[in-house]
């Protein structure tokens, strides 16, 4: 489902430069704007494309399951523990963490979804699905890496695996100690060659009045004010603020 910050499902955007941008939802309802900055996500292929943007990339779902030593092993990691990561696959990888609460979690995996809203193993969305099977960027990523994808999948079903991978790094802990704790999905975008972009992808519609933020990498949460500020340079710059100065206030926001 496409969200957004109105809170309805985005199933048509408008651009013309003489008209402006025009949301159209599936309840009949529509949001007018001089301009629009599209940052979808996980959907971000799918709303680029809706405000006319290129085909690719494509947006794959790559679910992170995370669990958390109970209480009473918490002594056991008292630090953070990252693994060196792999250059072509940099969201593989089980952190061991402790937070400022006193909790500890290990995590995540990176388990590829067959659904956007992939939060579960047996979440599956038949048009997502559909479109992940005849997508060539995707076979080539799997079939050129098999180990990894289906070692990551195999560890999201299967908490000794999951666990076994973290004891690497702390030959202690068994699973015994741990509980399972949440999942999150990671936005992961692909070229046709089934290579993983790790850099931001920004995309201007033809009617020069929208933006599509099409790749926006991990961290983003870290890093999310660093981003907005790239996201607001980059529209200034396309949108030619300074000079139409669309704002009320004398300075443009940064």
């Amino acid at each position: 489902m496409l969200l957004s910050i109105y809170r309805f499902e985005v199933t048509g955007i408008d651009a013309d430069a003489s008209r402006g941008v025009t949301v159209q939802s599936r309840s009949g309802e529509e949001v007018k704007a001089k301009w629009l900055i599209t940052c979808g996500g996980l959907q971000a292929d799918y709303v680029g494309r809706m405000a006319g943007g290129a085909k690719g990339p494509t947006v794959l779902p790559f679910r992170g399951t995370y669990h958390e030593l109970k209480p009473e092993y918490r002594n056991l990691i008292t630090r953070n523990i990252y693994p060196v990561p792999d250059p072509k696959f940099p969201m593989v990888g089980v952190h061991l963490t402790p937070r400022v609460d006193g909790r500890v979690l290990i995590g995540p995996n990176s388990a590829l979804a067959l659904s956007k809203e992939g939060y579960k193993f047996l979440n599956v969305n038949i048009k997502d699905s559909l479109l992940f099977a005849i997508n060539k960027g995707l076979w080539k990523l799997v079939l050129g890496n098999p180990g990894i994808v289906f070692q990551e999948i195999w560890r999201d079903i299967n908490t000794r695996a999951f666990v076994g991978e973290a004891k690497r790094y702390c030959p202690k802990l068994e699973v015994e100690h741990t509980t399972h704790g949440w999942a999150g999905v990671h936005a992961v975008a692909i070229d046709g060659s089934g290579k993983i972009i790790g850099n931001f992808l920004f995309e201007n519609g033809s009617s020069g009045i929208v933006l599509n933020v099409r790749n926006a990498p991990s961290p983003a949460c870290t890093s999310s004010l660093a981003i907005a500020n790239t996201v607001v340079d980059r529209a200034v710059k396309d949108f030619d603020w300074l000079n139409k100065k669309p704002f009320k206030t004398d300075k443009v926001p940064a």
